[in-house]
């Protein structure tokens, strides 16, 4: 209750969203979107002055891109997906 009341306060910064386990899994950009969504994120962000604990970005993206590849191909071999 206490951590919950901290957080309504804004005293307890929220996870980083790279601690999350689920794929990501959102609307596909074309080039000029993306670099649109690019700009925006850039300037939205701010640098934090500690180094935040957790899982890596590179680790979520690496996990991110085996589910990729693993639905890729089920689609072009028409096999079962792997159980993880």
């Amino acid at each position: 209750m206490a951590n919950l009341v901290k957080r309504l306060f804004k005293l307890v910064p929220p996870a980083p969203p790279w601690d999350n386990l689920e794929p990501v899994r959102e609307e596909l950009f074309g080039v000029e979107r993306l670099e649109e969504h690019a700009r925006s994120l850039a300037l939205a962000q701010t640098i934090a002055p500690n180094v935040s604990k957790g899982r890596t970005l590179a680790r979520r993206l690496a996990e991110n891109g085996a589910v990729l590849f693993d639905a890729y191909r089920l689609i072009s071999d028409g096999g079962a997906m792997p159980c993880r």
